[in-house]
C-alpha cells in the first residue's frame, strides 16, 4: 500500500512591507510544486485573537508529500 501521509505546515510570516509578496509568488509556487507540495491557503487580512506575540502579517497552510520535503522546500535557494 502507497504512503498518503502528508505533511502540514502553518507557517506565520510577519514582514515590514507586502512590496515583496508580489514577486515572491511564482517563484515560491514553483518550487513548492518541485518538492511535491501545495499550498491549500494564503491570506493577509486576519487578526490574532491569543497571544501577545507580533501579528502575522501573512498566514499561509501549506501540504507537502512528508516533512523531509517540506524542509527542503524551507531550505531552497529563491533566485
Amino acid at each position: 500500500m502507497e504512503n498518503s501521509t502528508n505533511f502540514y505546515s502553518v507557517p506565520d510570516v510577519t514582514q515590514a512591507s507586502a512590496d515583496w509578496i508580489p514577486a515572491y509568488l511564482p517563484v515560491a509556487n514553483k518550487l513548492m510544486v518541485q518538492h511535491g507540495g501545495k499550498y491549500l491557503a494564503g491570506i493577509t487580512s486576519h487578526g490574532q485573537v491569543e497571544g501577545d506575540g507580533l501579528a502575522a502579517g501573512l498566514g499561509v497552510i501549506m501540504q507537502c508529500p512528508s516533512k523531509e520535503a517540506a524542509n527542503s522546500f524551507m531550505t531552497a535557494k529563491f533566485d
